[in-house]
């Protein structure tokens, strides 16, 4: 339909599924989707969306530079206004998806939130488990976001043990970066500091893209706060990402 085609565009963020021929929009084009379309059915609990309903690109612009923090915390870089809006948000939420398209600053945004929650909820540890290419990036964000020590698992064997060892040992160490692959094979002894001193937070970055999620993310990774990241789009991904959040 060429002239729905047309009207689609008009939404900067958008993503057809050309497998099941259905577009995707971000729930802040609500709004929108109301004005340009007729006979709009909606399915879900929308009282939260309710709140934030912009008739315009330009009305949500204003919303997000309107916002500042709602608790005090001295940020290391400069948050964006988007990612004051997501911060705010999880001063009192636990368990989320941030499926932010890539180059919105999911990193600073999800180190922002661990930080303020080291300063001030008394957080002592929190696992980052991301893809073996990402490692060294993942660290690069943190010197960048933080003042926090972290530490790499970067193989297994002898070499990986001692790393979790210092990890357990050093109060002063709050990140520990580790591969999907490594998580796995090292998931024994990640178990056993959960049990023993606790892991605060656990962040999984790009879990969608991880092949075979049954075997490597069944047993949910315990924390307090637990963060799954992704810019990919979420339609037919969301049952994997949800039963590893588990409730809260």
């Amino acid at each position: 339909d060429p002239i729905f085609t047309e009207k689609i565009k008009i939404f900067p963020l958008r993503y057809y599924h050309s497998n099941i021929k259905k577009w995707e929009l971000p729930m802040s084009s609500l709004s929108m989707v109301f004005k340009n379309f007729r006979n709009v059915v909606v399915k879900g609990d929308l009282r939260e969306a309710n709140k934030l309903r912009f008739d315009s690109i330009e009305k949500y612009i204003e919303y997000l530079n309107s916002l500042i923090p709602l608790v005090p915390f001295d940020f290391k870089t400069q948050p964006d206004p988007h990612q004051i809006e997501w911060f705010n948000e999880m001063i009192h939420r636990n368990r989320v998806i941030l499926g932010d398209p890539m180059g919105l600053g999911k990193t600073k945004q999800y180190l922002d939130v661990a930080e303020y929650r080291r300063k001030n909820n008394g957080y002592m540890k929190t696992l980052f488990i991301c893809k073996s290419k990402h490692k060294d990036n993942m660290a690069r964000q943190i010197e960048i976001h933080t003042n926090s020590n972290y530490l790499i698992v970067e193989e297994g064997g002898e070499a990986g043990l001692q790393i979790l060892r210092d990890y357990y040992y050093d109060d002063d160490i709050y990140y520990l970066i580790i591969s999907y692959e490594m998580a796995a094979k090292f998931s024994k002894q990640l178990k056993i500091i959960g049990s023993k001193i606790g892991i605060d937070g656990v962040i999984m970055d790009e879990f969608n893209k991880i092949k075979n999620w049954g075997t490597r993310g069944r047993e949910r990774k315990d924390g307090k706060a637990h963060i799954t990241l992704q810019t990919t789009n979420l339609i037919e991904t969301l049952n994997p990402e949800y039963l590893v959040l588990g409730s809260g």
